[in-house]
């Protein structure tokens, strides 16, 4: 069998025609075969420890919504280190109200996303409104609320959100179906670890505003940014998605 995408090719051969065949495992093969061909550029994002660090360091990651077009040209942008600017502003431009509804509408029939509606639909109209500092201030604690409200009865609330991250890497990583599956369930979690759950050190500067710099008020105001604003939609989103999955 061949698969075929512009100039990449997969040839599947069956080598061992006397031993029982597995469709459903030819199946899944070509499947991966498949997501990784139209899928390049997203998973050498991923894998590539040389392209994953610029973009995780920017707050970056290829969340599903922007996955097949604009995460591809923010990561080109950062691997030619060229119009880096014009490809976050293009893409928070396309983030209109109507795009947004759309968004959320899909949050709300996860219990604890509707739990929170009130807050996150202040959150996101904060972010429509251009006011990024109130999107963020809002938005930002609520991951961490929505993961402790996701296991609790799990594991007990007075653990660290490490620990209620771990949980949530283990789910995730069941209902993603496949390690390499585009959710990226694993390397997501991974992120969230360094991007919006990372220490800070108030004396070196904080340089990322985190859930625990925005938290106790130590994120300086220029960090406070439509980009920021729009990163931690997404992540919401992503969580979201993760909790939906079958």
């Amino acid at each position: 069998m061949v698969l075929r995408f512009g100039w990449k090719f997969v040839l599947f051969y069956n080598l061992t025609p006397e031993s029982e065949f597995s469709i459903d495992e030819m199946e899944r093969v070509l499947g991966a075969s498949a997501r990784r061909m139209l899928f390049e550029e997203v998973y050498q994002a991923v894998e590539s420890q040389a392209e994953a660090q610029p973009l995780i360091d920017a707050g970056w990651f290829p969340f599903n919504e922007i996955i097949g077009g604009e995460f591809e040209t923010i990561a080109r942008a950062y691997r030619y280190n060229f119009s880096i600017e014009d490809a976050e502003t293009a893409l928070a431009g396309a983030f209109t109200p109507e795009r947004l509804s759309v968004v959320t509408d899909q949050w709300w029939h996860c219990r604890e996303f509707n739990d929170r509606r009130s807050l996150l639909a202040e959150g996101v109209a904060n972010f429509v409104d251009a006011r990024w500092p109130s999107a963020i201030k809002v938005l930002i604690t609520e991951i961490e609320g929505i993961l402790r409200d996701r296991y609790r009865g799990v594991i007990p609330d007075t653990v660290g959100i490490q620990t209620v991250l771990g949980h949530a890497t283990s789910e995730a990583e069941a209902r993603a179906g496949a390690p390499d599956s585009l959710y990226f369930s694993t390397a997501f979690l991974a992120y969230l670890k360094v991007s919006f759950f990372g220490k800070f050190d108030a004396v070196a500067g904080v340089t990322t505003a985190s859930r625990h710099s925005v938290g106790h008020g130590a994120a300086p105001s220029s960090l406070y940014t439509q980009k920021r604003a729009l990163q931690t939609i997404l992540v919401l989103d992503q969580l979201s998605r993760y909790m939906l999955a079958r």
